[in-house]
């Protein structure tokens, strides 16, 4: 039987460690803000590490798609006949990871689907969605004969 010491020493301890964390934090949706201002509805996604080119933004009908996919890298060794050296370094614990997410939102017919704009600064992508103008029925005085 294996002792706590030696399970933490063991590699495969810290991936199950960070799997149970990854499972019990929800890590593939990362945490989202959503403020409404006078104007604008305005949503912040934390997605620190990312490029700018890595997200997808779309509307279809009444969604909005907020997306993040890695690149698609070359070749894998096995796929490319390539045999490479082994690194001078493993990892022990990784944390750090970019996981490919995609959130989705149901839009009130408050938005101005033209006055969408995005924003990716300091691992915060912002997304300011500027309200549509509202729209007071128009007024029909009838007379009575």
């Amino acid at each position: 039987m294996a002792t706590l010491v030696d399970e933490m020493f063991n590699p495969k301890f810290f991936e199950n460690a960070v799997s149970d964390l990854g499972r019990n934090l929800n890590f593939g949706h990362p945490p989202v803000n959503i403020t409404e201002k006078d104007d604008q509805f305005v949503v912040e996604v934390q997605a620190p590490g990312w490029n700018k080119e890595d997200f997808q933004i779309k509307i279809e009908e009444e969604v909005l798609s907020i997306s993040a996919q890695t690149p698609k890298t070359e070749k894998t060794e096995a796929e490319s006949g390539e045999v490479k050296a082994e690194p001078l370094s493993k990892s022990v614990l990784k944390e750090f990871s970019r996981r490919n997410f995609k959130r989705s939102f149901t839009l009130s017919d408050k938005i101005n689907r033209e006055g969408i704009e995005a924003t990716y600064s300091n691992g915060i992508l912002t997304v300011s969605l500027t309200k549509a103008p509202e729209v007071k029925p128009e007024v029909k005085i009838v007379s009575v004969s």
